[in-house]
């Protein structure tokens, strides 16, 4: 059975739009189905880097069943992308990929819980995803609540190139 998620994307170092772009590629090359997407938004980094500003998405997906493999799959693209899974916990990275909700699973455990319980506070997460439709069917809780941060939104969902399509960025992640 496929499932919705949510997944939340972000970036801030190097070819930042490039790297969002080739991990959504390489969500669906391991079978995840783009449903819809938010636009991108920029906003500074947690900790205050303001050199080092992230580039945010929110991507509905068509997924396997088994959350515990959506989050493996992402924390293996983190890697290919070169974040260093022994960093800080806020270190600057290339990719960062959180699995924020998928439909008809509430988990709660040390290394994955459903929806995601930070969420909340993160106009980074809130902002984005509050551009997807139908998000009552994820069992979010409560509307979402103004986090912290100030965000622009810089591009709308066209900043995904459509299926198939390879598109070239400069410095290829």
């Amino acid at each position: 059975m496929t499932r919705s998620c949510l997944l939340a994307l972000g970036s801030n170092l190097g070819d930042r739009l490039g790297y969002l772009r080739c991990a959504v590629q390489a969500l669906r090359a391991h079978g995840l189905v783009l449903r819809s997407a938010s636009g991108l938004w920029e906003s500074e980094a947690w900790g205050g880097d303001a050199d080092r500003p992230y580039l945010n998405a929110v991507v509905e997906m068509g997924a396997a069943e088994d959350p515990w493999e959506l989050l493996a799959l992402c924390k293996r693209l983190e890697r290919e992308a070169g974040r260093d899974p022994g960093a800080e916990r806020n270190a600057p990275r290339c990719l960062d990929l959180d699995v924020l909700a998928v439909q008809g699973i509430l988990l709660r455990s040390p290394s994955l819980s459903l929806p995601h319980p930070r969420m909340q506070g993160r106009a980074f997460v809130w902002r984005p995803l509050a551009e997807l439709p139908d998000l009552e069917r994820f069992q979010l809780g409560s509307p979402l609540p103004r986090g912290r941060g100030e965000l622009v939104r810089i591009l709308g969902p066209e900043w995904i190139p459509a299926q198939g399509h390879s598109e070239g960025t400069e410095g290829q992640p």
